[in-house]
């Protein structure tokens, strides 16, 4: 086992597809990848990309890769022998279907480790389209730089925990404002609720009430008197309407008749005499009934005024109607009693919200702080690249520069706004933070939106208008969390002046890309036909020379069709395949002293013996 100091792909073995059996060793240094078109040169590289999951994060490019090797590995699995920097080696396996690479010693052991956190087995990896769309890729342009930075794999890792814990906390915080605004919204009656009781907890609504309890106290009273009299009366009138007691066992021809009959007189007077009173108490009756019935009717008047006054000043209450004002009042107080509840509650949210806000302020803190000290790797590692490359190339980073994510998120907060929103999106993002917009759209600020924009009254109003009507309160604290990634900016001199990658010819692009790559690094670079879009002067010249140079200490597998670089780029191994239209292989593999795989270089990348000879004969001539 050799510790050289950066990471090797040794050795992959392919178990099924279109390489199936294929065992394939590699150099250290520089291996180039030879044959004619399907002999498997892209596959080979796809095979080690596949089994390191070393894909780009666009779900697009991954997606259509991920095909391609369904395509060539079918059912099968393919299996990696890597050395890290430090010298230990590991086997890397994976088959089609399998959610991540299995990490296993050298005697098949299997380990809990993966191959970003646990070995940091990092690879560069590009296809035939890649490094053109590198250079218009800023994404593709920082990863090239993070590779350079030694804690990258540890900081994206807590980055990534960060944001997460921020989406939960969002999330959460997003319900907590949800039912504060609704609680709010129930509890906007509350001030109108506590004037109404008011207004109707007066004396005046009182005292009408305690005189209309008194009148009809009064006027029940002489209803019971008047029924009791009539009662009364109406038990002396029967009294007097029966007919007398008749003493009929009387004949007159007992032997004590005497006695007889004086009891009959006695019983004759006091009857007599009963009826008499009879009559005395029935007209008492009448005059008390007579009596009653005349209070009742001045009881009746007095009641009358009482209530034509009572009338006028409920004119001046907020209803009408002692009793529907009396039952709105109890429906209020009932009222107020839940509202009171709900400011409770209400204030408990409040409570619940600033923790959760200050809970997501601590996480951003740690976020921030991460971020700077992953920025203060990358702005290093340009300047390493800067050391190398100036005059003709430079390497700048600007922090937060990557606005596509704010880009995004406006324009579609303002796709059905109606407005012309390019040219006010790209003011917005180039002066207001995503968290100070998310505050001007909270408070309608449409003035400092003006502002610190520079968009004119009726655009900043009108875009204010819209976001607010738009975004909720999870979208607006979503909006405070958009991620602005590092910005790289490459340039290349072109005569006097620099330019950016944008305005690039595809070849220029390739040329400033491809320096980059060829620097010294510990992970594998593996590149699908990197000559693509460049002349053979600048691979000889440039190109060659820095691969001669950065193989001493990285290796480099490279598939190409341009003879430079095997040749003159002196490639410790050329991997020679060959496929029969079903099955691909490596027929020959070796450096230049195999006279065999100089021959087949030879035929494949200039045509053969003849061709190159005939080409040079007409440059002499």
């Amino acid at each position: 086992m050799s510790a050289m100091g950066w990471h090797k792909i040794l050795e992959l073995r392919v178990l099924g597809g279109f390489l199936d059996g294929q065992v394939i060793t590699f150099s250290p240094h520089l291996n180039c990848l030879v044959g004619g078109r399907g002999a498997g040169k892209t596959s080979v590289i796809e095979l080690i990309r596949f089994a390191l999951d070393a894909y780009p994060e666009d779900y697009q490019i991954r997606k259509r890769l991920e095909q391609h090797i369904t395509g060539i590995l079918g059912n099968g699995r393919v299996r990696l022998l890597v050395e890290t920097a430090g010298g230990q080696r590991y086997v890397v396996q994976r088959s089609v279907g399998d959610r991540a690479p299995r990490v296993t010693d050298q005697e098949g052991r299997l380990l809990a480790l993966d191959l970003a956190r646990g070995l940091n087995f990092g690879v560069v990896i590009f296809s035939q389209s890649e490094l053109e769309r590198m250079a218009e890729m800023p994404e593709a342009q920082l990863s090239l730089i993070d590779g350079k930075c030694p804690s990258y794999p540890f900081l994206k890792t807590e980055i990534q925990a960060c944001l997460k814990e921020l989406q939960a906390k969002r999330t959460e915080l997003s319900r907590v404002i949800q039912e504060s605004l609704e609680l709010a919204e129930r509890l906007a009656v509350l001030p109108e609720v506590k004037e109404r009781l008011q207004a109707l907890a007066g004396d005046q609504l009182d005292n009408l009430l305690q005189r209309q309890r008194a009148r009809e106290r009064e006027k029940t009273l002489l209803d019971q008197l008047v029924r009791l009299v009539k009662q009364q009366l109406q038990q002396d009138k029967w009294m007097l309407a029966s007919p007398g007691l008749n003493p009929i066992f009387y004949d007159g021809e007992n032997p004590n008749g005497d006695i007889l009959e004086q009891a009959l007189g006695i019983f004759m007077e006091t009857d007599a005499e009963v009826s008499e009173l009879a009559s005395k108490a029935a007209a008492l009756w009448e005059n008390s009934l007579n009596r009653l019935e005349n209070l009742m009717a001045g009881l009746a008047d007095r009641h009358r005024a009482e209530e034509w006054e009572d009338e006028r000043i409920q004119e001046n209450l907020p209803v009408k109607g002692l009793r529907e004002a009396m039952r709105e009042r109890s429906q209020l107080s009932a009222m107020l009693l839940e509202l009171e509840k709900l400011v409770d509650r209400l204030a408990d949210k409040e409570q619940e919200q600033a923790a959760l806000a200050e809970q997501r302020q601590q996480v951003k803190n740690k976020l921030k702080h991460l971020k700077d000290s992953l920025y203060e790797q990358r702005l290093r590692a340009c300047q390493e690249y800067n050391n190398v490359l100036l005059p003709d190339l430079q390497v700048s980073l600007i922090p937060g520069g990557n606005t596509r994510n704010y880009r995004e998120f406006l324009a579609s907060a303002l796709s059905k706004s109606g407005l012309h929103y390019n040219r006010l999106i790209d003011q917005i993002i180039s002066r207001v933070h995503p968290g100070e917009l998310a505050d001007i759209i909270r408070h309608r600020d449409d003035r400092y939106l003006e502002q610190c924009s520079g968009i004119d009254r009726d655009r900043a109003q009108r875009v204010v208008q819209v976001l607010a009507a738009q975004l909720s309160p999870g979208e607006l604290l979503a909006l405070e969390d958009i991620v602005m990634e590092d910005l790289v900016e490459i340039r290349l001199k072109d005569g006097e002046e620099y330019k950016t990658t944008q305005v690039l010819s595809k070849g220029q692009k390739c040329t400033a890309v491809l320096p980059l790559l060829l620097l010294e690094d510990f992970r594998p670079l593996i590149i699908d036909q990197p000559e693509d879009h460049l002349d053979n002067s600048y691979i000889f010249h440039t190109v060659v020379p820095s691969l001669k140079k950065v193989k001493a200490g990285r290796q480099i597998i490279f598939a190409t069709h341009n003879p430079n670089i095997p040749v003159n780029g002196e490639a410790e191994n050329n991997l020679v395949l060959t496929a029969d239209g079903c099955r691909g292989r490596v027929a020959l593999q070796g450096d230049l002293s195999n006279r065999q795989v100089k021959d087949a270089l030879n035929r494949l990348l200039e045509g053969g013996p003849e061709a190159l000879k005939g080409r040079l004969e007409r440059y002499e001539n």
